[in-house]
Formats: C-alpha cells, structure tokens, sequence
C-alpha cells in the first residue's frame, strides 16, 4: 500500500493527495470504504496467474486448433499486435490473444510466419462473430 501511495504522491499535488489521505493506511481505509470502486490486488498474485495462464504458440497445428476452438465458442476476445514499425509495411511479430477465461496465447508469427493464415489467425481476426477488443496509442 505504500508503494502505491508513494505513486500517488509523486503524480498528484500534496493539497489535492490531502484531501483524501495522508499516508498508506488512510490510504488503504479509503479505498476499503470504497471497495465497490476500487479493486487493489498484489502484483505478485497478479504475476503469478499471468505466468500461469500464458502459452506462446508456434506450432501451425496448435494454432488452427485454438483458432478452431475460440470461433467455436463465440466469446469476446482481446487482441493486441507487436512489431517492427507496425503499420502497413512494418512487420507483426506478435500476436496476443486473450480470453475471457484469463487464457492468453502469444502467437509468435516472427518465428512462423504461416500462424497468420494457415493457423487460422487471419480467420479469426476478420471474423464477424466474435467481438474483438483491442487498445491502441502511440508514444
């Protein structure tokens, strides 16, 4: 709790930070009076769940079977591309899916180029009937 409210008092004047805490403990009282808001879990619970549920896949075949299963159960996906100058001619390297299981699959298409069609991600990411989520900013 002190790191993130150490966090806090470095991104927020000290007059505005006062107003709701003053250190860690008023801190964490506020935001357990505020629990319906606010929902604070340990990185390392995080970390650890994270690790667990990842696979990076290569495999054609294991990508067609996780394709074929994820068109078959029409549930939202969230999707995010990595690359090299990503954009019309910059390379993908990376393709993460999530689902919403908390599975995560990294489909590693620098290493095997053919994911993207043989492998179904293609046919995934243009498919009408699973809602796709994604974020995207540039720095």
């Amino acid at each position: 709790m002190e790191t993130l409210f150490n966090g806090l008092a470095t991104a927020f004047p000290k007059e505005s930070l006062s107003q709701i805490c003053r250190c860690g403990n008023d801190l964490a009282t506020f935001l357990k009076m505020h629990s319906n808001t606010f929902f604070v879990q340990a990185n390392m619970n995080v970390t650890g769940r994270l690790l667990r549920n990842t696979r990076v896949v290569v495999s054609v075949r294991e990508a067609r079977q996780l394709v074929s299963a994820i068109l078959a159960a029409r549930q939202p996906v969230s999707f995010d591309g990595e690359g090299v100058n990503l954009g019309p001619s910059g390379p993908m390297t990376l393709l993460q899916v999530g689902l919403v299981s908390g599975q995560i699959y990294i489909f590693d298409v620098m290493v095997e180029r053919s994911l993207m069609y043989e492998g179904g991600l293609r046919e995934l990411l243009e498919s009408t009937d699973i809602v796709k989520v994604s974020v995207c900013f540039t720095v």
